[in-house]
């Protein structure tokens, strides 16, 4: 599977290696997924990761009204896709820019009844655009402790319906996605022995590494020091730097219990400091996202959740294949004079089953217990 493939892959709905379709968890990576692979209607894609704060809550859409849906004009600079280099004054200031360039550490997966078995091994994909990235969904915040916070859905009414181009942020208020910028040729360095250079691939200006160019695993050492060298085509040339990570080792699967606390604990790196950790609990996505339940904390290898919030996500609503995320995640920026809404993000995630008492999970009739049918929500009942 190509990088390009594998991102579109992770950022729809996820399933279990047995029935995968997902999933990644940062608010940079949302926005490269609307560009690069469409707009989805899934909330825990489109709500969750959207805005640009890392590991909160998404922006609070604009509010309107009115009986038609209303379009506003998307932030950001405008502009072409794609365009010349031209000369220094002819470049366009790069602060409206926003994206993310992303180094991933894939972990390698066993083989299941359907699928094969996949080597670890590290992918790059990077995109920008002309503004920040609308978020079709919002999400309220219920309950919070220790840096995580439980998290209901709500969704917007637009009608007419805002299409493929505009995201409904509010009752009858769509706003335009933005477009996604060539920056000319980026050039990598520190992973592996020489600099990679990559340059927009098609109508999606997303980057990648040329075909046949397989990067190292692990790509770097532990801090380690990366550097982004963007040539800017008809924008401003810019520097983004950041820090290496240690690979992520997380074990499942994860059984909830009532009224007990979550106790998660995976290998702690070397340096705390490089990276923090993002989770995200959701064990309702098949059967439409009631709940999920967030967290940014500190990479120090133990996280506990309380029971009374995994107690309400448990009561918001079940269904088959549950999962949790873990995300390892160093991120960097500009060095000098760059845009700040640009990140240079190094990180890891692990996807683990989740089990829950009485949940008998299908995908075939034939895994349910006798008198009982595979639901829609993947349950038997």
């Amino acid at each position: 599977m190509s990088s390009s493939a594998w991102f579109c892959e992770r950022s729809r709905p996820h399933h279990p290696a047995s029935y995968r379709v997902w999933k990644p968890t940062l608010a940079a990576l949302a926005a490269l997924a609307v560009v690069a692979c469409g707009s989805s209607d899934n909330p825990e894609n489109s709500a969750a990761e959207s805005g640009n704060s890392k590991g909160g809550a998404p922006a609070s859409p604009a509010g309107g009204s009115g009986t038609a849906a209303a379009v506003v004009t998307a932030a950001g600079g405008g502009g072409s896709s794609a365009g010349a280099a031209g000369s220094s004054a002819d470049k366009q200031p790069n602060t409206g820019l926003h994206g993310a360039f992303t180094l991933s550490l894939n972990t390698a997966r066993e083989a299941t009844a359907t699928s094969s078995a996949t080597p670890a091994r590290t992918s790059f994909l990077g995109l920008v655009s002309d503004g920040a990235k609308p978020s079709p969904n919002s999400w309220v915040e219920e309950q919070s402790a220790g840096g995580c916070k439980l998290y209901t859905p709500v969704s917007p009414l637009c009608e007419p319906s805002c299409g493929s181009l505009a995201a409904c942020v509010s009752d009858n208020m769509c706003v335009p996605y933005p477009k996604s910028q060539s920056v000319g040729t980026i050039t990598l360095k520190g992973v592996g022995a020489a600099p990679v250079e990559m340059t927009p691939v098609g109508s999606s200006n997303n980057y990648q590494p040329k075909a046949g160019t397989a990067l190292p695993y692990p790509p770097c050492a532990e801090s380690d020091t990366l550097t982004l060298s963007v040539e800017g085509g008809m924008f401003e040339g810019f520097e983004l730097q950041t820090k290496c990570i240690a690979p992520l080792e997380f074990q499942g699967p994860i059984k909830l219990e009532k009224a007990t606390p979550l106790k998660l604990s995976w290998q702690a790196p070397g340096d705390p400091t490089l990276a923090r950790i993002e989770m995200r609990l959701n064990i309702s996505h098949h059967g439409g996202s009631r709940g999920e339940i967030r967290c940014d904390v500190e990479d120090s290898g133990t996280l506990e959740l309380p029971a009374t919030m995994v107690d309400r996500l448990v009561e918001l609503g079940v269904a088959g294949f549950p999962t949790i995320v873990l995300t390892r995640v160093s991120s960097g920026g500009a060095v000098s004079s760059g845009p700040e809404n640009v990140a240079f993000l190094v990180q890891q995630y692990v996807e683990r089953a989740v089990e829950i008492e009485g949940l008998v999970s299908c995908n075939d009739m034939q895994l349910c217990p006798e008198g009982q049918t595979c639901q829609a929500d993947l349950t038997c009942k």
